[in-house]
C-alpha cells in the first residue's frame, strides 16, 4: 500500500473515531483489526498513542486555521471565557468567540490539575 493511501485511510478512520465518538482504543482491539484486515490486508491499524498524538495534532491545527480564516469574515465578534471545576477537582477554562448569528466557537481551553485558583491550599 503506498503511504498516500495509507495516510488517506487513517484520515477516514480519524474522521469515523471523532465524528462517532468511539474510544481510541478501538485501534488496539484484536477484533477491530481483523475486522480492517479483512476489508483492506495491505492496510496497517495505526497503534493508538502515536496515531492520536499525530493526527489529532496536524487535524487541530488545520481546524483552527480554517476557523481564523473564517472569522476574519466578520466585521463584530463576542469573546467570552467560561471556568468550571471538575468532579476530579481539576479547574477547566474555555474561550469562545461567538458570531453575530450566536454561533459559538472554542478556540482556547486549559485544564489546571492540582493547582489551586483561590490559594485555599497553599495555606
Amino acid at each position: 500500500m503506498t503511504a498516500s493511501r495509507q495516510s488517506a485511510i487513517d484520515y477516514l478512520l480519524l474522521q469515523l473515531l471523532v465524528c462517532c465518538a468511539l474510544a481510541f482504543s478501538l485501534l488496539d482491539n484484536g477484533f477491530f483489526i481483523d475486522f480492517c484486515n479483512a476489508l483492506c490486508p495491505a492496510y496497517s491499524v495505526p497503534d493508538r498513542s502515536s496515531f492520536v498524538t499525530s493526527r489529532l495534532a496536524i487535524e487541530t491545527t488545520y481546524a483552527m486555521e480554517q476557523l481564523k480564516i473564517m472569522l476574519e469574515t466578520f466585521v463584530h465578534l463576542t469573546l467570552s471565557f467560561d471556568g468550571w471545576t471538575s468532579q476530579r477537582k481539576d479547574e477547566i477554562y474555555t474561550a469562545h468567540i461567538s458570531t453575530p448569528a450566536r454561533v459559538s466557537y472554542l478556540v482556547a481551553g486549559i485544564i489546571l490539575t492540582g493547582i489551586s485558583a483561590t490559594g485555599e491550599e497553599n495555606m
